[in-house]
């Protein structure tokens, strides 16, 4: 339609002729709206409107779907315009028929006889009414015989167009009807209604088709018999009147089975009717109610909302309710994740009833399946506090819930009163009110109100800075007086460096905005920046932070341009010794900064902290991440606990891991029972196996895990254990030992499950038979396979200087497999079955000796180390720590202490700064440990920063590229748009081998906003941006399951991908101005890092 401007109420009226064409029926005709106000910030929104076929509309229905020959039958009409408006002095046409069924029995190619069926209209009489001052008439007609019978109402608008309705009608007699004959065991019962009301009389007609008298089975039905009678049946036109009760709400059934001797076709036979009968729920409706004590409320201000509860008729009854005050643009976001709750408690139920007679078959078939998904609600809320600027205060208690309580009681006179107080948002809040009694009635409402002042700030800024960025921010001023005002802006900045004047003197036009904006440069060192924007008129005031930069730690997060070089080693001293480290600093590689961090730990329970950091830290949540989240640090908080050492900050950060986790993973089943690496898969009996090991560890430490979720995930364990063959891949295998182990854990092991697979285990892994000894262990303790399985083991461990580990002859990919996990996985077999080996120590020796800052290359590698080593910790009694120890670099002390039990779970950080190093010669670093009980361990790694600009490109088996478009041009990139233009990124992933678990990381310019079509107000794509090459949406995208669309990047995950080429492409707006920096997109194998890539860096300019 074009660009236009609202009106100063915000509003803006569109004309568009709209024609039918040649279609016959009215049609729906869609309109979208991008819309942008001063600032630049865009919402969407859209409608649809009818193109009506005709100027009015006719509706018609019987008085009574059942009727009897001879007796008048009455039609009701009523004609309406395009508004639902009656439309009085309109002329109708009426025209009855009958439908006459003729039904023969014919052979069909297998010389069996089935029914053939037509049907004939037969005009019986027409009628000319016209509709009275309420748009409705009567049409009547008398039945001559019985049958179906239907009426076809016409009516035509000022222009001749033509609208048609038609009503349908049964009629009963004492004759025989030929009603339509099927070739399955069915017939229709016609009910008079649509649906009834407690205390009506629902009359039946059972069109039978048995021309001779028969018996019939009549119940009344839901989940289970309610009334059963059996009726003898004169003639195939019978009326059965059935009382209507409050209890058949929602819907009941009647079920009708007809059994017919064999005095009329020679042999016995049956037929069976059913009909759902809809009863009105009215009566189990609350009628809810809730009033803010003002109509409009400031920020910070205290409302109190009334509540009151009545039932149907209008008496006030007790009620349990719910409150939640909610911003209204966060409802906007997406549709309503619940049903009514009326819906809900009363549900269109299946009939779960099946009839069976022993002559033919069943019912079965007239069982239908209704499913309603109730998902669950939570509470909600974020906080924020107060910060004093001058005379202003800044808002800054930002949440998308105000409120959230879900125990209130109304009294015995179906009222209650809840006092909130209202965060700092200025926007609509809307309190929705659920309620329900002890008797099952329920209700819900929904009241908004207006949160705002006369005079306010909306500070407009990126979701994230990159150091170097130059941005545009800016800041909205709404004056919501009734008069022009004159405001004095300006703006207080923490991290950020302001090119433009801090001051600004803006005019407002009464009911209007003005936008002011700055320049400012992103300096380097900066993580943090804090905005606050103020404004003053007079007596009018008000100063706020960006939403945004109110969440969590506070502030918008500013993300480095470049890329960090970690080189370390670890080591592990077990008496009285030195342990000398020597540091170069790189002498080729221009560097911007480097650190030196160094760590020393009395004992692994301290050491594995940066691990459990690591794993709490981890940037993605697929499944597997969620589970090691929580579950290496359940196992080493029990360790703890189990040894009398409290550890209060572990205990409580843990806790809202493990409750968090819980429902996550709840959340995500499959209907199977089991879970895959991302949601929205097919179940795998990898992950479930994960899952199911996490949930078991956590019901072992004290949590409260769901009975129902756990017993699902075994169940599922036990319908897909692999069914091994002689030459089933290796990984099939190890899962399989995998899945054994866990079920061990679940105590649902049966001993026929190990026998093959152990007669096979040259076909597993090292890690395999680890899992697989574990496994039979836990059968028979005494079982000579599992010192076997060990002894395996112990032969194919590799010796060095840093101790010992397990290299497997290949990698199993689909598993999650790597050495560093095999040699954890084969040490936790080790600790438990048998801990005074020897190799035991050595291998804690090369753990400690391989990790990288803290921590190991994966998470799988991580969370097994972790629980290896805590379970090690726990065998060797690594409690009773005493000893003195020093650290010191080039000649000089750095620090000295003591270890004992009571700081064992403490650790020694220290950094070094790059102006403390030796530049041209090593460094050296020595820890000492004296004399006395325990093992030190320590680590030292150099953190070296470099600029993206000097890092090329990297091709370690992925090689990645990433181009921007204009929508109208996928031929030429570019490097500037126009602020609020649309952008499309194609990202090219270039793989010479398949992969297994690729994560591809694109970060984005911070002037840019990737869209999501999932949320209702993100930006509409134009109509004219069609696709017309299909190549143009990108090639093999479908092989990523799972996309997230981030704040500062865009994130693509694969289980497995080919060998081949890919193409992703995605659209993004540009939000903001600015020069911006390009972080390069990257790629990984999730589990197996040193495959993958990094593309190339860029700048992006948002042009104002």
């Amino acid at each position: 339609y074009g660009q236009v401007a609202t009106d100063g109420a915000g509003h803006f009226e569109v004309t568009q002729t709209l024609a039918l064409d040649d279609k016959k029926t009215s049609q729906q005709v869609s309109f979208h709206a991008n819309v942008t106000d001063v600032s630049g910030n865009l919402v969407s929104g859209g409608t649809s409107v009818i193109v009506h076929q005709s100027e009015v509309y006719v509706g018609a229905r019987s008085d009574s779907y059942v009727g009897r020959a001879g007796e008048e039958q009455l039609i009701e009409i009523v004609v309406l315009d395009w508004d639902s408006n009656p439309v009085p002095d309109q002329n109708i046409s009426v025209k009855f028929v009958e439908r006459r069924w003729y039904s023969v029995q014919a052979q069909d190619k297998q010389g069996t006889l089935r029914w053939e069926t037509s049907v004939k209209e037969i005009p019986i009489s027409t009628a000319n009414v016209t509709t009275g001052e309420d748009g409705k008439a009567i049409a009547s007609f008398v039945p001559p015989v019985g049958g179906v019978y239907k009426a076809i109402v016409t009516v035509r608008d000022t222009k001749g167009h033509a609208h048609q309705s038609s009503a349908y009608m049964w009629v009963s007699s004492g004759e025989y009807i030929a009603w339509r004959q099927t070739n399955d065991r069915t017939f229709n019962l016609i009910l008079d209604k649509d649906s009834y009301s407690p205390g009506d009389t629902a009359e039946i007609l059972i069109a039978q088709p048995f021309e001779n008298d028969v018996y019939a089975l009549i119940t009344y039905e839901r989940g289970h018999v309610y009334k059963q009678e059996v009726l003898l049946l004169n003639g195939n036109s019978n009326t059965y009147k059935l009382p209507i009760t409050e209890d058949m709400a929602p819907i009941s059934y009647v079920t009708v089975t007809v059994i017919s001797g064999a005095e009329g076709s020679g042999s016995p036979d049956f037929k069976i009717g059913m009909a759902g009968i809809e009863v009105d729920t009215s009566h189990q409706v609350l009628d809810v109610k809730v009033t803010p004590d003002r109509e409009s409320a400031g920020p910070g201000d205290e409302v109190t909302y009334t509540i009151e509860t009545q039932d149907y008729s209008g008496k006030p009854v007790s009620a349990d309710v719910s409150l939640a005050v909610v911003d209204k643009a966060a409802l906007a976001l997406a549709p309503a994740n619940s049903a009514r709750m009326l819906d809900a408690f009363y549900p269109k139920q299946a009939l779960s009833v099946r009839t069976a007679l022993g002559l033919v078959s069943n019912a079965d078939d007239f069982n239908a399946q209704y499913r309603e998904s109730i998902p669950d609600g939570g509470r909600g809320g974020g906080g924020g506090g107060e910060n004093s600027l001058g005379i202003i205060t800044a808002r800054q208690n930002f949440k998308d819930t105000a409120w959230f309580e879900a125990r209130i009681v109304t009294d015995e006179n179906g009222r209650a009163q809840v006092d909130v107080t209202l965060p700092e948002n200025l926007t609509t809040w809307q309190a929705d009110v659920r309620a329900v009694t002890p008797d099952r009635r329920v209700g819900q409402t929904a009241q908004n109100q207006l949160s705002t002042r006369p005079l306010f700030s909306e500070l407009q800024t990126p979701r994230f800075f990159i150091n170097g960025d130059q941005a545009t921010v800016g800041a909205t001023i709404h004056n919501n007086t009734d008069k022009d005002l004159t405001v004095n802006v300006s703006l207080e900045v923490k991290g950020l460096t302001l090119l433009s004047p801090a001051d600004q003197i803006v005019d407002v036009a009464s009911g209007g905005q003005s936008y002011v904006k700055w320049e400012t440069a992103v300096p380097s060192g900066v993580t943090r920046v804090d905005l606050t924007a103020s404004a003053v008129s007079g007596a009018y005031r008000d100063s706020s932070k960006p939403a945004l930069g109110t969440l969590s730690e506070q502030g918008i997060p500013v993300y480095n341009y470049i890329a960090t070089e970690t080189v370390g080693t670890s080591g592990m001293l077990q008496d009285a010794n030195s342990s000398t480290e020597a540091i170069q600093l790189p002498q080729t590689i221009d560097f911007t900064d480097a650190q030196l961090s160094i760590e020393v730990s009395p004992s692994l329970a301290a050491s594995m902290q940066s691990g459990l950091t690591f794993l709490e830290d981890y940037p993605y949540l697929c499944i597997e991440q969620t589970v090691s989240r929580f579950l290496p640090n359940v196992i080493t908080s029990r360790a703890l606990k189990d040894a009398g050492i409290q550890s209060f900050a572990l205990q409580s950060r843990l806790d809202v891991q493990v409750r968090t986790a819980l429902q996550r993973i709840y959340a995500k089943q499959h209907y199977d029972g089991g879970w895959n690496w991302w949601d929205g898969e097919n179940s795998d009996p990898n992950t479930t196996a994960y899952v199911v090991y996490g949930l078991i560890e956590a019901k072992d430490a004290g949590y409260e895990v769901s009975d129902k979720a756990l017993t699902q995930g075994i169940q599922f364990l036990l319908n897909n254990v692999p069914d091994l063959k002689r030459n089933d891949p290796i990984w099939k295998y190890n899962r399989t030992a995998f899945m054994l182990y866990v079920l061990a854990r679940a105590d649902r092991l049966r001993a026929s499950h190990v026998n093959f697979i152990y007669e096979h285990r040259t076909s597993l892994s090292l890690y395999g038979k680890a899992y697989l000894a574990q496994a039979i262990y836990a059968l028979d303790a005494q079982d000579e396979r599992v010192n076997s399985l060990l002894s395996d083991l112990e032969t194919g461990a590799v010796l060095s200087a840093s101790g010992a580990h397990w290299e497997e002859s290949s990698t199993d990919y689909w598993n999650w497999n790597t050495d560093t996990r095999t040699t954890a996985i084969v040490l936790n077999a080790f600790t438990q079955l048998e801990p005074d080996s020897p190799i035991t120590v050595n291998a804690v020796r090369w753990l400690m000796a391989h990790r990288e800052s803290g921590h190991w290359q994966t998470t799988q590698e991580t969370a097994w180390s972790l629980i290896a080593l805590t379970n090690w910790m726990r065998a060797a009694n690594e409690y009773n720590t005493d000893y003195a120890y020093a650290i010191g670099l080039n000649g000089e002390m750095l620090t000295e202490g003591s270890a004992t039990k009571d700081n064992l779970t403490e650790t020694v950080n220290l950094k070094v700064e790059l102006e403390n190093l030796l530049k041209e010669s090593a460094n050296y670093l020595v820890f000492t440990r004296g004399a006395g009980t325990g093992n030190l361990y320590y680590s030292a790694y150099l953190s070296a920063e470099l600029p993206v600009e000097s890092i090329q490109p990297l091709d370690q088996g992925v090689s990645l590229s990433r181009q921007y478009y204009t929508l109208d041009n996928s031929r030429t990139p570019i490097t500037e748009i126009q602020r609020g233009e649309l952008v499309r990124v194609r990202l090219t992933v270039v793989l010479p081998a398949a992969v297994h678990y690729l994560v591809v990381d694109d970060p984005l310019p911070a002037g840019l906003e990737a869209i999501d079509s999932t949320i209702l107000t993100d930006t509409a794509v134009p109509s004219s941006y069609t696709v017309q090459d299909y190549n143009e949406r990108g090639w093999g995208w479908w092989y990523f399951p799972h996309i997230e669309l981030r704040d500062e990047k865009v994130v693509l995950s694969a289980d497995y991908l080919p060998a081949g080429t890919y193409v992703y492409t995605y659209l993004a707006r540009a939000s903001t101005a600015g020069m911006f920096k390009v972080i390069p997109p990257t790629a990984s194998e999730f589990y197996f890092p040193d495959v993958g890539g990094r593309g190339a860096g860029s700048m992006f300019e948002v042009k104002p």
